[in-house]
């Protein structure tokens, strides 16, 4: 305010030189973010890029990898003798920690399901599913 009062035509040029820098500041932190996140995900990318070459050497699946292989099981063409197999011995699904359960766990769970809900089949027990979650961990 002293400045203002005592030299405003300078408290001005201050004040516009500011308003000046202050997107080009902006900018410079975007740019040295789109830098750095650039090197991050080049890290990620060769971490994971050794992971699976590790996994595969190995032999070895992780649990995504078997979320990805029991999701593609039930959704080829030869499934239908998988889902005979596993229909003569699941009568209940329960699914615990809902909330925490992926869209690609909903879709193995909805296969597996299907003909809890096609109407009358070869069997006659009452099967169902029950999902339990907590909404306030989603």
């Amino acid at each position: 305010s002293g400045l203002q009062s005592g030299e405003p035509e300078l408290a001005a040029c201050l004040m516009a030189e500011r308003m000046r820098l202050i997107p080009l500041l902006e900018r410079r932190k975007a740019a040295l973010c789109r830098d750095r996140t650039g090197a991050l995900i080049a890290v990620a990318d060769a971490v994971i890029s050794r992971y699976q070459t590790a996994k595969d050497r190995r032999g070895l699946l992780d649990y995504d990898d078997l979320i990805d292989k029991a999701l593609v099981l039930l959704a080829e063409e030869r499934a239908a003798w998988v889902h005979y197999k596993l229909d003569q011995g699941i009568d209940h699904v329960l699914v615990d920690e809902a909330q925490d359960t992926s869209p690609k766990q909903w879709e193995i769970i909805r296969r597996l399901t299907a003909e809890f809900f096609a109407g009358a089949g070869a069997r006659t027990v009452r099967r169902t599913m029950f999902a339990v979650g907590d909404e306030k961990q989603s």
